[in-house]
């Protein structure tokens, strides 16, 4: 099971521990935040991008193509305001220059079937419930 707990820290900071791992995620100044750390949107593009990086990497390891190392991944959405949401989300790969052109269509389809997208194909059922404190 993974877990990540987050904590208020003042504004609009929460403190996010994973593991040994910490991350603090706020709002832009003119959201009324102090720019402290990425906002949630941000955060799950990050998600979405480092799916596909875990993947880029399994891929390079499982075919021994570890010498092509300039791999690039940037995601990319637009907002939308009702519902509050993302839409056009876009993961691109900038491959290296001389990465063989055989490989990269497989590449592309070992990346459609990463754990993340297919969180977001599934649609999986989020509750929100109260719990007491520790």
């Amino acid at each position: 099971m993974y877990q990540v707990e987050l904590t208020y820290n003042n504004g609009f900071q929460w403190d996010i521990v994973t593991g040994s791992h910490f991350i603090a995620s706020d709002l832009s100044p003119e959201e009324g935040g102090d720019n402290e750390g990425p906002n949630p949107e941000e955060l799950f593009l990050a998600a979405l991008g480092s799916g596909a990086g875990m993947e880029i990497t399994r891929f390079i390891k499982k075919h021994n193509l570890e010498k092509f190392s300039e791999f690039k991944v940037t995601v990319s959405a637009q907002p939308k305001k009702s519902p509050a949401s993302l839409s056009h989300i876009k993961v691109r790969v900038t491959f290296p220059d001389d990465f063989p052109l055989t490989a990269k269509p497989k590449l592309l389809k070992e990346l459609e079937k990463n754990s993340i997208n297919s969180t977001l194909l599934l649609s999986p059922e989020v509750t929100v419930e109260e719990t007491s404190a520790d």
